[in-house]
């Protein structure tokens, strides 16, 4: 049975993938209690030791300080560019299979996170041109969903049972379920990695205002506090089906 390091085990998908690839490979589940992915040679010696087969790297920070969250920007640039760069040194150097995920929002970078979440897509791409080395795929995720707890879509119903709707960015959004991701992951462990990125999504794309929209027949007001128009569009090169239906399903 493979051995796979799962960085970012204390995640929404860091959690739901320890738990749905347990049957066929030996998960090994790792968090910032146990290394921080921005101490290179704390992670050196923890992958060294453990010597995986395959390392996934689910780490992300997705927010700021002003939006009532809990990242400062450089604590960002450390997990979202930092931390995978050193991953992908480390693998590069030992020849393992690395899974990467990236966000959407790398493709036209509007703010920090798509800006870190970029410049680490390049850095390891560059790493790969730089050694030769293509055993890893980054993959494009838009917002999770799905799961046994959906937490993102309860939350959306919460706000409407308790009819305190709040917007905070109305702009386009891509959402990826835990299903679909899993799925690839599956397949794509059966060989090495191709050096590719990928996108796991729904087709299309959604603003709050619509997704509110399908969830509640009543058309409930809406609360736009600080709303602000920012793009998240995702061109979809594995089709997950229709975003549209997958909300309608939920409702």
């Amino acid at each position: 049975m493979k051995k796979i390091l799962l960085f970012g085990s204390q995640g929404l998908l860091g959690q739901e993938l320890t738990f749905l690839l347990s049957d066929n490979f030996e998960i090994v589940p790792l968090s910032h209690f146990h290394v921080g992915i921005e101490d290179f040679e704390g992670v050196e010696e923890i992958i060294t030791e453990m010597k995986p087969d395959i390392i996934i790297n689910a780490v992300g920070a997705h927010s700021l300080p002003e939006q009532g969250r809990r990242f400062s920007e450089d604590k960002i640039h450390n997990a979202n560019t930092v931390g995978a760069v050193n991953i992908a040194l480390i693998c590069s150097e030992q020849n393992i299979q690395f899974i990467h995920f990236s966000c959407a929002s790398a493709i036209h970078p509007q703010d920090i996170i798509g800006e870190t979440k970029e410049a680490a897509e390049k850095q390891i791409i560059h790493i790969s041109k730089e050694s030769g080395w293509k055993n890893f795929e980054i993959i494009r995720l838009g917002i999770i969903c799905g799961g046994d707890e959906d937490v993102f879509i309860k939350s959306l119903q919460k706000m409407l049972k308790e009819k305190n709707i709040i917007i905070y960015d109305n702009g386009q959004k891509s959402l990826s379920s835990v299903e679909n991701i899993h799925k690839h992951i599956e397949s794509a462990l059966l060989s090495p990695g191709t050096g590719n990125i990928e996108s796991i999504c729904f087709s299309g794309t959604m603003n709050l205002e619509e997704m509110f929209q399908v969830l509640s027949e009543e058309g409930r007001e809406y609360k736009k506090e600080n709303a602000i128009d920012v793009p998240f569009v995702l061109e979809s090169t594995i089709d997950s089906g229709s975003l549209e239906d997958y909300f309608k399903m939920r409702d």
